[in-house]
């Protein structure tokens, strides 16, 4: 991107708890303008419910409607648009920021909008690279030898998700010193199938699969007695749980910002 006439919207779903977008999607536009300087950088929603439940005043930064967000870049006078949707993968909650953003191709020059991460042609072994990071630096803080195995937990499975995620899980499992196993909020395999497998000696690490860590980590993983905590706590297995969403590893965040 090179000229005065180009502009960044971010696109994230967005979180009702406005703790998990100060510590994640504040971050990626508060950085978007050091990385790209001469781009002047937009913000949108694409879960209209999200902004009805929230105080968009007590916001840290603007956040929109997607159809908000761009008409304003229109009247802007802005002609070439690039998309950051900040997704981890092809969720039907990304298809719908595609369908939103069609009616307004024709009204720019050139609209782009960025993959997720996890997609058909992006190489496995990046993605991979960065969680097996994630995954070193939490056994680390929880003291590795503590840890008996890894659980990356997601939220939904397709299968186009799942097939996506396997090789990306087995070059984790190369880089990883201990087990570590995918499971889903959503589909298979769940935490049912993995109680019936795993090993339930030892403390066991969870780390989100999600970019935010806000209602679905909170609520999903470490809530009440259907969350995946309560499970293994239930079946005598220790957890220890990381409360991070993978917005928030600076590492994450540059394989985005490599998308522009």
């Amino acid at each position: 991107m090179s000229n005065s006439n180009k502009a960044i919207l971010l696109i994230a779903h967005g979180s009702s708890d406005l703790s998990a977008d100060n510590s994640c999607t504040d971050l990626f536009f508060s950085e978007l303008p050091s990385h790209f300087p001469h781009y002047p950088v937009y913000q949108a929603y694409s879960a209209p419910i999200t902004l009805r439940k929230i105080d968009r005043n007590a916001a840290k930064t603007p956040v929109h409607t997607i159809s908000e967000a761009v008409e304003q870049i229109l009247a802007d006078g802005i002609t070439d648009l690039h998309v950051l949707a900040v997704y981890l993968n092809p969720c039907v909650k990304y298809s719908k920021v595609l369908q939103a953003l069609e009616p307004y191709r024709s009204r720019f020059k050139s609209l782009t909008v960025s993959a997720p991460l996890l997609n058909k042609e992006a190489d496995p072994s990046v993605l991979a690279a960065s969680i097996a990071g994630i995954i070193d630096q939490n056994l680390s803080e929880a003291g590795q030898n503590m840890c008996k195995q890894v659980i990356l937990a997601a939220h939904t499975a397709t299968p186009e998700i799942v097939s996506l995620w396997e090789p990306v899980l087995g070059l984790i499992r190369e880089k990883c010193p201990v087990p570590v196993s995918l499971i889903y909020r959503n589909g298979h395999p769940g935490a049912e199938d993995f109680l019936g497998l795993c090993d339930h000696s030892g403390p066991m690490l969870i780390i989100p699969l999600m970019i935010f860590g806000g209602r679905h980590l909170s609520k999903d993983l470490a809530g009440g007695e259907n969350s995946l905590r309560s499970k293994l706590e239930s079946a005598g297995i220790s957890v220890i749980l990381s409360e991070k969403g993978l917005g928030e590893y600076p590492q994450i965040r540059e394989l985005y910002y490599q998308k522009i």
